[in-house]
């Protein structure tokens, strides 16, 4: 909770404004009340929703824009990695909630990839 604090103060003092946190405690209550209602599983079921959270407003931008030269490769690259590693970890284990993190992970990273290779940098 202090990290998640000084955080909020550090990005606060450069810049960034306070309406930019105001999913967080909504975020906080969807976690504890997965937790109170269906215990660790709960966490486990959340954590596919998280990645589509994080990676599907990123994809729709990559899909909109034209011109992806300022997208990083190696960001995705490393995220479709870290998909692939925890798939194979979710195999091994018979995990299924990781597995399907790992496959929203994978799929996404892997689709914004596609993208950045498709569509050359316009200069």
């Amino acid at each position: 909770m202090a990290s998640v604090s000084s955080s909020m103060i550090f990005s606060l003092r450069f810049g960034r404004s306070v309406k930019e946190f105001k999913v967080a405690p909504l975020w906080l209550c969807v976690l504890l009340l997965s937790y109170y209602l269906i215990g660790v599983n709960g966490l486990g079921l959340v954590l596919p929703v998280c990645i589509l959270a994080a990676n599907i407003p990123q994809l729709r931008v990559a899909y909109r824009e034209s011109n992806l030269s300022d997208l990083s490769l190696g960001t995705w690259l490393l995220s479709m990695s870290d998909g692939l590693v925890w798939g194979i970890y979710s195999c091994l284990q018979y995990d299924f909630s990781i597995m399907t993190f790992a496959f929203f992970q994978l799929s996404a990273s892997g689709m914004i990839v596609a993208l950045k290779a498709s569509r050359k940098a316009v200069y």
